[in-house]
């Protein structure tokens, strides 16, 4: 036993206290629990102290079983065990003999030979630790078909459905009668889930991702040492209902997708949209981060002056979603030494700084508007938050700018100051002086290489994009040409760029009266002119399917009549005046008459030749 394998349960000693090793959490450290306080703690491997292994009857015990007999005796079978090592200590060493010894210790021959065999100088006093009688830890007296619905009652896979004591008793008395097997009680049930550990069990209960956030090991935080050098940007559906800006009916919850700074938590840049995050979403916030505000403040309204922060980030922290591992993200960070870095999937922690973030602006900020949905059903039990909806898209976008400004000189705790005052200090030169990020050189091919793109044809009305056409007189000489390449600002729909022989050319709106609009503005009037205000979905559907029987209807009457005409044409000669009188109103006595002339009844009818002849 030369080798140890650091394996769950294994029993060691840390700084002389006994704990057992939960699981290894890198390639130097493990996680182990306390037994002295079930306390769980993260240690290097070096610090760890092995216990030997003794031999017994033939059969190698570890020591660490030993340790936990130690750990669940009382002080009195500790003190007789003390009592027993010191006695066989001495006839070990042949201080007093076997009568004495069995005398000082009140047993019998066979007791005093066994003691011989388990007594250990390396362990101690613990390898005369006397048994508990009774049932052993982990033995039951249930049987093994119980044992085994119980346990797959528990391993069983849920969706949506929390296990709880009761819900698992419940199960397996159902599946116990079924059976015809004698179900066992709560208390036994109960007591196999809760020999689960807590992650076992909070697993089944929230589900695995619920229980991996909970309990993992996080060891060690990613330090920065400047502001603009890691960000960490991700969407959420804002837990909030708007709108709409004419009718003031509920249109649903937007989009955030936002940007956040790990040095200074300040928000560098924030996108909001009504459809699904896209490439779109990312152009709009990676753009917005990158530069000065102030044009945008401008254009909805809001003070200039509170939202100063800006630059290029070094490393881009980002999930694994499809819009960030687009080959024209990754080419344009590369562009501008962005480097993109993509957390493990499933570990939200890697993330925890923008995921933070986004619960506080929910929780402390949107969920006090009118219309909130608030974080779960359970918070939104009797609120209906259609109803009270108030904000059209235009009025949230600058009451979260608002919200934003006031985030930024609000104290936070993780930095200890505010992410303003965090961010001032990152850029402060020598002698106090007040510094700036780096600016891009060419603003507008930076906003090109990140602008979502379309393939369009080039007409003789120019390019249609969005509902509006788009013409250029450079265009002339290019009519006709198939998918070429236009990208477009979310922000503002009034020019296009289209590249042609490699070089962008500007577009604008071939109606010089149509106005400037943005992306979602366009999304929202698009949606709302597909819906019909005079005429509901349901009557369209059930006028589409009066019309449909109306034509089946009207081809069964049209070929009844057809086959009654040609019944009369064809046997004419054999209808009698009854007949006459029922003949279709458009079939004459001409017509009946002339068939009736074809036929000379005057002349013997002439056999025809027979096909054997």
């Amino acid at each position: 036993m030369h080798l140890v394998a650091l394996e769950q349960g294994l029993v060691v000693l840390v700084a002389g206290e006994p704990a057992t090793i939960l699981k290894c959490v890198s390639e130097s450290h493990v996680e182990v629990s306390l037994f002295k306080n079930r306390k769980k703690i993260i240690i290097a491997v070096d610090q760890l102290t092995f216990l030997p292994a003794i031999a017994s009857d033939g059969k190698e015990i570890y020591s660490q079983e030993l340790v936990l007999a130690k750990n669940k005796a009382s002080e009195k079978e500790i003190n007789i065990a003390r009592d027993r090592f010191l006695v066989i200590g001495k006839l070990k060493n042949q201080e007093i003999d076997h009568s004495t010894a069995m005398v000082m210790l009140g047993v019998k021959k066979t007791q005093l030979y066994k003691m011989l065999k388990s007594y250990s100088s390396e362990v101690g006093m613990l390898s005369l630790l006397r048994q508990s009688r009774g049932r052993k830890v982990g033995e039951t007296r249930l049987t093994n078909e119980v044992e085994e619905i119980i346990s797959l009652t528990i391993s069983k896979k849920r969706s949506g459905i929390k296990l709880t004591f009761k819900k698992a008793y419940q199960e397996v008395t159902d599946i116990c009668l079924l059976s015809g097997i004698t179900p066992p009680s709560i208390g036994a049930v109960t007591c196999r889930l809760k020999l689960l550990n807590a992650k076992e069990l909070h697993t089944l209960r929230y589900g695995a991702e619920a229980a991996n956030q909970k309990f993992d090991a996080r060891p060690g935080i990613r330090v920065t040492n400047c502001a603009l050098e890691v960000v960490q940007m991700d969407h959420t559906l804002v837990d909030v209902i708007l709108c709409d800006p004419l009718t003031r009916e509920p249109i649903g919850r937007p989009w955030l997708t936002v940007v956040i700074d790990v040095h200074t938590r300040v928000i560098l840049g924030y996108y909001i949209g009504y459809h699904h995050p896209s490439s779109v979403s990312v152009a709009c916030a990676m753009t917005h981060a990158a530069f000065p505000k102030r044009t945008y403040l401008n254009s909805i309204g809001a003070d200039a002056d509170i939202y100063p922060f800006h630059g290029v980030p070094s490393i881009v922290h980002m999930d694994n979603a499809k819009e960030f591992r687009s080959p024209k993200l990754e080419a344009a960070c590369k562009e501008y030494d962005i480097k993109p870095e993509y957390r493990p999937p499933g570990k939200k922690h890697y993330g925890g700084h923008v995921e933070r973030l986004i619960g506080t602006m929910m929780t402390s900020h949107v969920h006090f508007l009118s219309g909130t949905t608030f974080s779960n059903t359970q918070q939104r039990k009797g609120y209906d938050s259609d109803k009270k909806s108030v904000l059209s898209f235009r009025e949230f976008v600058i009451w979260f700018s608002g919200q934003v400004a006031i985030y930024h000189g609000t104290y936070h705790s993780g930095i200890e100051c505010s992410p303003g005052d965090a961010w001032n200090r990152s850029f402060m030169g020598e002698n106090n002086a007040l510094t700036q990020p780096k600016l891009v050189r060419d603003p507008f091919r930076f906003r090109l290489d990140f602008m979502p793109e379309e393939r369009r044809d080039i007409s003789p009305k120019g390019i249609a994009l969005f509902g509006s056409h788009y013409w250029s007189p450079a265009l002339s000489l290019f009519i006709g040409l198939k998918k070429v390449l236009v990208k477009y600002d979310p922000l503002s729909l009034s020019k296009i760029w289209v590249k042609l022989e490699n070089e962008y050319v500007e577009l604008s709106f071939a109606d010089l009266t149509t106005s400037d609009c943005s992306f979602e503005e366009y999304f929202l009037s698009r949606k709302r002119n597909l819906e019909p205000e005079w005429i509901t979905p349901v009557r369209v559907a059930q006028l589409r399917r009066d019309n449909e029987s109306l034509v089946k209807e009207s081809t069964k009457t049209t070929r009844k009549e057809k086959k009654r005409r040609a019944s009369f044409s064809e046997y004419a000669d054999y209808l009698t005046d009854a007949d006459l009188k029922s003949r279709p109103k458009n079939l004459g006595l001409s017509d009946i008459n002339d068939k009736r002339s074809i036929v000379n009844y005057t002349h013997k009818p002439i056999a025809l030749p027979s096909e054997d002849a």
